[in-house]
């Protein structure tokens, strides 16, 4: 009995040891010489690693950056971004409150207003000492003053003029005999075309005149009228009536009331 059923039992354990080995994925391992159990089939290959590589190496000890040069050229442009953002010095100073009557200092770089309305002629000034110092008074041309006065006036010429500093003046040429009017002329029609310095020379009793070297720029004049110029330089220096102190005090030194002329 027992010998009779043990065939089908064997039978039965082979079929469900061959239906768990065909359910269960296949695995192909091939070995390899340098490594025995390096996966073989589906699976991608991965290569190894590696560490990234500088382009170049840095040095232990770096030389230090080298130190910016001075140069002219730095400083010049430097000066002319700034006058293009924000406009010249000369643009940007303020307003004139007074404007000195005299002839140009020797120091002094000067320009001629080129425009002939910029020229005042037939002036009459009247040049009194006050406190060691010589003040100019202008005389009103309308006003008939007395014959004695013209002992004490002298006829003037002013010009428009301009330093290199941008401080404007009106440059005075006396016109009195004496006076190197020719010379000044001359002085006057070079600063109309440049800039120029005015020296006196004793030894010609006239005037001479330098030429720069690199100040060739042209200079910037204020809005003012000839008008405004010359009230800002006249101001309280304008006489106009003939009883003025001042006056007075020339033709009639001892009269101590100041009644003088009439």
């Amino acid at each position: 009995m027992n010998n009779i059923n043990q065939p089908e039992t064997n039978a039965v354990e082979t079929a469900e040891n061959s239906e768990l080995t065909n359910s269960q994925p296949e695995t192909n391992l091939s070995v390899d010489s340098s490594n025995g159990n390096k996966p073989n089939g589906g699976q991608p290959e991965t290569a190894p690693a590696t560490a990234p590589r500088r382009k170049y190496a840095l040095p232990v000890n770096p030389a230090p950056a080298a130190e910016p040069k001075i140069s002219k050229a730095r400083f010049a442009k430097a000066a002319k971004e700034k006058t293009e953002i924000h406009g010249s010095s000369t643009a940007q100073k303020g307003k004139q409150t007074s404007v000195p009557m005299s002839s140009p200092n020797k120091k002094w770089w000067v320009r001629c207003h080129p425009s002939p309305d910029m020229v005042v002629a037939g002036l009459t000034l009247l040049t009194v000492e006050e406190s060691g110092m010589d003040e100019i008074y202008v005389l009103d041309p309308e006003v008939v003053f007395p014959d004695d006065l013209d002992n004490f006036t002298t006829p003037a010429t002013v010009t428009r003029a301009i330093t290199s500093q941008g401080n404007e003046f009106l440059w005075l040429s006396k016109q009195s005999p004496k006076a190197p009017k020719e010379s000044v002329r001359r002085c006057q029609a070079a600063a109309k075309r440049g800039w120029i310095q005015v020296r006196w020379n004793s030894q010609l009793k006239g005037y001479s005149y330098i030429e720069p070297r690199e100040l060739h720029r042209d200079p910037v004049w204020s809005d003012d009228s000839m008008d405004d110029l010359m009230d800002k330089a006249f101001g309280g220096k304008f006489i106009d009536r003939p009883d003025h102190p001042v006056i007075n005090s020339l033709l009639f030194p001892d009269d101590e009331d100041g009644g003088g002329y009439e």
